[in-house]
């Protein structure tokens, strides 16, 4: 009978510690779900989003008023990025990006736009294509002005870059947002004239008769001569033998010292 009694505590023994056991589980069950789906959307305001606006070209004032708005704060990560078309301080890039969702107060990332304009080296465009002239010179941030044709056997080939008036040659340094204006080509250099007899003019009256024949001045070499001096003893294509010629050829000249 005794060892029945033993055996009755034992068993219930058992069954206490299962339900200890199961009581537990039961408790921290209860906690995962209450800790995930009650405090954790109370804390983080779970399901609740904010669609990030567009900031691009907002000045100081108008951001703050925008993000607070929102309820978004800012963090100004950059301001060494220039760009002609926006105010100094204005907003250039922003991340995460316009229309995005994000959780209240999140910090939006922005850089502004600076106060001058950088310098950067202004590349060749000449010699190209005018649409390959376009894309090169709008990559480094400069604009173009003005596109002027003029008589040449290359249809749309750059052919000068001006800058203020003047030729600006490769390597100089520049105001980002600058304009650059183009000499191109009208493709007409394809008719044929005869070559004008320049010997025995002087420079500078020849050099008007190959620029209003639509020609350019090429090579232009000084040597000794009986001739007056500044005097044209050859020319490069010859005059005299009915040379035929295109629009926009050089003539190289030969004068005397």
């Amino acid at each position: 009978m005794i060892s029945k009694y033993i055996k009755n505590i034992e068993k219930n023994s058992f069954k206490g510690v299962l339900m200890t056991i199961s009581f537990i589980l039961a408790a921290a069950l209860g906690i995962l779900i209450l800790f995930f789906y009650v405090y954790l959307p109370l804390t983080t305001h779970h399901g609740q989003s904010i669609t990030v606006p567009n900031l691009i070209g907002m000045g100081k004032n108008e951001l703050d008023s925008c993000l607070e708005k929102n309820h978004l704060t800012y963090v100004i990560t950059d301001t060494s990025n220039y760009s002609p078309d926006y105010k100094p301080y204005s907003v250039l890039k922003q991340n995460p990006a316009p229309g995005s969702k994000v959780k209240k107060y999140r910090k939006i990332y922005i850089s502004t736009n600076s106060v001058n304009p950088p310098k950067i080296t202004m590349p060749n465009v000449t010699g190209v294509s005018i649409k390959s002239a376009s894309l090169l010179l709008q990559s480094v941030g400069l604009k173009i002005g003005e596109i002027k044709y003029v008589p040449d056997k290359f249809k749309n080939l750059v052919l000068k870059q001006l800058f203020e008036g003047k030729e600006i040659t490769e390597g100089t340094m520049i105001t980002q947002g600058s304009t650059i204006y183009l000499v191109v080509g009208d493709g007409l250099g394809t008719m044929e004239f005869e070559m004008p007899d320049l010997i025995g003019m002087k420079k500078e009256e020849a050099e008007l008769v190959i620029k209003g024949s639509d020609l350019k001045v090429g090579s232009v070499i000084y040597t000794k001569s009986y001739l007056p001096k500044g005097t044209i003893i050859k020319q490069k294509p010859e005059g005299k033998n009915k040379t035929m010629i295109h629009v926009g050829d050089e003539v190289d000249l030969w004068i005397a010292k």
